[in-house]
């Protein structure tokens, strides 16, 4: 559980504490209003005079909190504030109460947080300034800052990408709509989307080898949707080339198109086709072979609607 200690800037003293629990930690709204909300246990004391004899206890109420989420720790991504109604007046014990702490997030934000952290976990800084108003005996108040310094803490790369980003409207690339017709051919689409289901998955979780094969796997699922004349094995090219011909009835310029994106994605993704040492993915590979495998398979729904 991160722990911050709340100063007050007049007399640098320790006032209380605010606590977090990671667990506590929720996403809503996305992507049209996205927040990232954040509860906080709050403890604080009344302010003690102690240029006094004997010392006096002044009732401290804290009024706000401004703050800023950084991730990483350099780079300030959200801003935000609550108004908070809690006062201490006894030194006998701390006022407590919870405040859930609302961050707005957009999809721009969140993306470049995820370009930032790629596969690893989520690191997180909150830092917070504080209003406080210290009340007199005869009625009058003044007021004053306070802080909680830079509390740094990780939040694990599961919660974040199996909890937070769905509920931030966040899928890191949208898997366009697809319509499955009829037909042997088009009852293998409803697979090919769920490969690319979890290759986006895979991308999000930082597993951009396992993406680029999961987009392989939606274009071998067609090759597979209908025998062949051609004898296996066979060169890919001519697999996709007889393929076609054998069941589509196209042009030869969609037939070209056609054939052209399902051996480009083929030639990045399978190992099959490089002779020398395999391809090592990374983040950018993987979305542009996301996209490319994304739109052959849209544009495939289309010529069997």
């Amino acid at each position: 559980m991160p722990k911050g200690t709340i100063f007050m800037n007049r007399s640098n003293d320790q006032m209380g504490t605010m606590n977090f629990e990671l667990t506590s930690i929720y996403a809503s709204g996305g992507p049209d209003f996205p927040l990232l909300t954040i509860r906080a246990d709050i403890a604080l004391s009344p302010y003690i005079e102690r240029s006094q004899e004997p010392a006096a206890a002044y009732p401290l109420s804290l009024i706000r909190a401004v703050g800023q989420l950084r991730s990483p720790e350099h780079r300030v991504v959200a801003r935000f504030q609550e108004d908070i109604a809690l006062t201490a007046d006894s030194p006998k014990y701390l006022s407590t109460t919870q405040v859930p702490f609302e961050i707005p997030l957009d999809v721009q934000t969140v993306n470049r947080i995820e370009r930032e952290r790629g596969s690893a976990d989520l690191r997180v800084q909150l830092t917070f300034q504080l209003l406080f108003a210290v009340h007199a005996p005869n009625g009058k108040f003044g007021f004053y800052g306070g802080r909680i310094d830079g509390l740094t803490f990780p939040l694990p790369r599961s919660q974040w990408v199996d909890n937070l980003l769905p509920g931030l409207g966040y899928g890191g690339l949208e898997i366009l709509e697809i319509r499955y017709g009829s037909g042997l051919m088009a009852q293998q689409l409803p697979k090919s989307v769920q490969e690319l289901q979890e290759a986006k998955k895979c991308l999000l979780d930082g597993r951009w080898e396992n993406s680029a094969v999961h987009c392989r796997k939606a274009v071998e699922i067609l090759l597979d949707s209908k025998p062949s004349t051609l004898p296996v094995p066979a060169k890919f090219r001519d697999r996709v080339t007889t393929w076609i011909n054998d069941n589509l009835k196209l042009d030869d310029s969609e037939a070209k198109l056609l054939a052209g994106q399902m051996q480009l994605i083929w030639d990045v993704t399978s190992p099959a086709a490089h002779p020398g040492p395999a391809h090592v993915f990374r983040k950018p590979d993987a979305e542009f072979v996301l996209r490319a495998t994304m739109a052959f398979v849209e544009y495939f729904s289309r010529l069997l609607n």
